[in-house]
């Protein structure tokens, strides 16, 4: 089998502006310990935060905020992976559906730091996705929103690194 350097391996996706295993040690070295120890890893905060928003959705709307949570995630997810293998058009698809789905999903609830970039990386890679088809004009307008969408999210939530990285995220694409 192929090694890969560990510096490439990316820990979250398939976007090359997300963090590689060299950018985050703390995490690396977690996961080596987590490995070696054969226990489990680390839970991060993002499910108390969840659970938080949860909380605020009258019962009988709970089931359905985890499904369209869920489905816009997993979008987001398979239109990285198309992009990535150069399916471009399909990919646009699929992140213009989270978009939508998240969207959707703000305008029903409070909205919080985790919704406001899900919704942000969003609108980056349908930003991506149309620079890839040729249309700049159309990306940098996706990539605009997206910066004041991240902006509100590191306005909710002043000490938030995903936030101040994916304010950074967005204006390194405006600046391409």
């Amino acid at each position: 089998p192929h090694a890969q350097p560990i510096e490439t391996i990316l820990f979250d996706g398939f976007d090359i502006s997300e963090p590689s295993a060299l950018e985050l040690p703390d995490a690396l070295l977690r996961s080596i310990r987590t490995a070696v120890a054969g226990g489990e890893a680390e839970a991060s905060d993002v499910d108390d935060r969840i659970a938080d928003v949860r909380s605020k959705v009258p019962a009988e709307h709970q089931e359905q905020f985890d499904e369209l949570l869920s489905e816009a995630r997993l979008l987001l997810r398979i239109g990285s992976v198309l992009a990535a293998r150069g399916d471009t058009a399909v990919a646009l698809e699929r992140h213009r559906e989270a978009r939508l789905a998240l969207e959707a999903e703000l305008a029903r609830q409070p909205a919080t730091t985790g919704l406001r970039l899900d919704l942000a990386q969003a609108l980056v890679a349908e930003g991506d996705d149309v620079w890839e088809l040729g249309d700049v004009p159309g990306a940098a307008t996706r990539y605009r929103v997206a910066l004041a969408v991240a902006k509100q999210a590191r306005a909710a939530d002043p000490v938030s690194t995903p936030a101040m990285r994916q304010v950074g995220v967005v204006e390194q694409r405006l600046g391409d």
